[in-house]
């Protein structure tokens, strides 16, 4: 929003203006103030809540994953271990 309010008084400066001032006849001064002020003041960053719930979902899985290590038995595990530090042939 306010990339799009400074493109178009940079832009289109009279029409924005004019748009502007036909604004009060509807709307109340506070209202309109707000709408102008608040794309500047606002939060500028933070998760989005389906970025947040994206987090969460993941972390589950590799939650999941990690447990499923700890079935494993021990043997099997040193095994592999053992076959990735061998030299290669």
């Amino acid at each position: 929003m306010r990339r799009l309010l400074l493109y178009k008084l940079t832009h289109y400066p009279v029409q924005t203006l004019r748009l502007l001032r036909r604004f009060p006849r509807h709307m109340r001064l506070r209202d309109l103030f707000y709408l102008i002020v608040k794309p500047s003041v606002g939060k500028r960053s933070g998760p989005t809540s389906a970025e947040t719930m994206s987090r969460a979902v993941e972390h589950r899985e590799l939650k999941d994953a990690a447990a499923a290590l700890t079935r494993v038995p021990d043997r099997m595990l040193e095994e592999a271990m053992r076959a990735s530090s061998a030299p290669p042939n």
